[in-house]
């Protein structure tokens, strides 16, 4: 089974294994005022960084919003924007004495 890790996924198992764990299989909860004011700011300075970032770059030395497969990253590409890297990966749920805190 193909799952889809998301930037959400990735940044909920950083905070806590556990709930990584749900947002992989699909469950979300309701978001608090802060967490929904640190996104937020965390978009805006995405936004600013990479433009910053591509306005620094030559042509051709960037990919954005792109579909990478692991093959095509061996192309020594210096700067990859906004992309999905697509992969397949086996996934097993966090040991049960691993819940968080």
């Amino acid at each position: 089974m193909a799952v889809k890790i998301t930037r959400d996924v990735l940044e909920g198992y950083l905070n806590c294994e556990y709930k990584g764990w749900l947002q992989l299989g699909g469950e979300e909860g309701q978001k608090s005022d802060y967490e929904m004011m640190a996104t937020d700011l965390r978009r805006q300075l995405h936004t600013r960084v990479v433009a910053d970032l591509l306005a620094r770059q030559v042509e051709g030395g960037t990919w954005q919003g792109a579909i990478l497969a692991p093959e095509m990253l061996k192309e020594g590409l210096s700067v990859i924007v906004n992309a999905t890297l697509v992969s397949f990966l086996s996934t097993s749920p966090p040991s049960a004495e691993k819940f968080c805190e």
